[in-house]
């Protein structure tokens, strides 16, 4: 059975664009904590010129283009330089978990007790910045945000239960 899991850290400011120097300081401390991915590869990417929709989720799909490959974590700094040039792009870290010190506790879903995971898994962290702000809600993730739209729609994973969150609507970080 795989399971798949998102936790969104959403600025109150949707505005919000971190320089560069913080996205190369935030990575590298997840390293220091040792909640980095194990085995880590980086992936500095930006988007293609054509945006697609896809057949089966009614919402665009970003086409990529990955800029400088796969590197390992010493060309971190380079990354920083790219960065700061840069008004769309995603940064990712890609590698196994569980880590040292996760970052949350995974649990089974659907055992009665919800047992915390174990075993190895895929484990991602992405650093993702848009030219304007987009929608962080469930239903319209990743479209340009509409006037207004400050609270954040999300379901919760366990119960299906709908969670509006305050100043959690949009943002470009």
């Amino acid at each position: 059975m795989s399971w798949y899991y998102t936790h969104l850290l959403i600025p109150v400011d949707a505005d919000f664009v971190p320089q560069s120097q913080q996205v190369v300081a935030f990575l590298r401390g997840l390293t220091q904590l040792g909640s980095i991915p194990l085995e880590p590869t980086f992936e500095l990417s930006t988007p293609a010129h054509s945006v697609r929709t896809s057949p089966i989720v009614p919402l665009p799909l970003r086409s990529w283009f990955t800029l400088s490959g796969i590197f390992a974590l010493s060309a971190i700094t380079e990354v920083g330089a790219k960065l700061a040039v840069l008004n769309d792009y995603c940064v990712a870290v890609k590698g196994q978990g569980p880590p040292p010190v996760p970052p949350f506790r995974l649990h089974q879903i659907g055992a009665a007790e919800m047992p915390e995971c174990e075993g190895i898994y895929h484990y991602e962290v992405h650093c993702t910045l848009r030219k304007q702000p987009t929608s962080t809600s469930f239903e319209t993730f990743g479209l340009p945000c509409a006037a207004g739209s400050r609270t954040g729609i999300f379901r919760n994973p366990l119960t299906d239960a709908v969670i509006e969150t305050p100043d959690a609507g949009c943002a470009r970080f």
